[in-house]
């Protein structure tokens, strides 16, 4: 596989689910988080006090927590479990807003994270893919087994 480009918003993540230690993953799922919940340094450019909304520790546990239950194999993978991480952490914030319309869009961000989940589990271990192909009139069936790369290679 050819290399891939890190997007930079996602880096600090990606680096958070090859970190050694704990510590070192909670540093960074801090940093990536002071860009989605805000920081002290920066509480001056929300135009209300309700929306500056630092992240708890607890929410860094359960951020780590949910990462560690992800496991990336991989580059693509880690990106994927990233985009899953941030779209994750918006949604709740966003959910946790009194205006329907940021709860709306918190909800399709939660679905999206989701999907995303159901994707990278389709894409580790292989799925069935039905294909229906009309043959003169009459409705034929056809079926495909995607194979995941890993197990070709076992």
């Amino acid at each position: 596989m050819s290399n891939i480009t890190i997007p930079k918003k996602l880096e600090s993540i990606i680096q958070a689910f090859y970190s050694e230690t704990p510590q070192a993953a909670k540093k960074l799922v801090i940093q990536a988080a002071k860009a989605i919940y805000g920081s002290e340094e920066e509480k001056e450019r929300f135009d209300l006090v309700s929306e500056y909304n630092p992240i708890t520790n607890e929410q860094v546990e359960d951020i780590c927590a949910f990462m560690q239950g992800i496991k990336p194999n991989d580059m693509l993978e880690a990106i994927i479990a990233a985009q899953i991480v941030v779209t994750h952490m918006l949604g709740m914030r966003k959910l946790a807003r009194g205006y329907i319309d940021d709860q709306r869009l918190g909800l399709k961000m939660l679905q999206f994270s989701s999907e995303s989940i159901a994707k990278l589990q389709k894409k580790r271990w292989g799925a069935v893919q039905n294909i229906n192909i009309p043959y003169h009139g009459e409705k034929a069936q056809a079926t495909q087994t995607v194979i995941p790369i890993q197990s070709l290679k076992e």
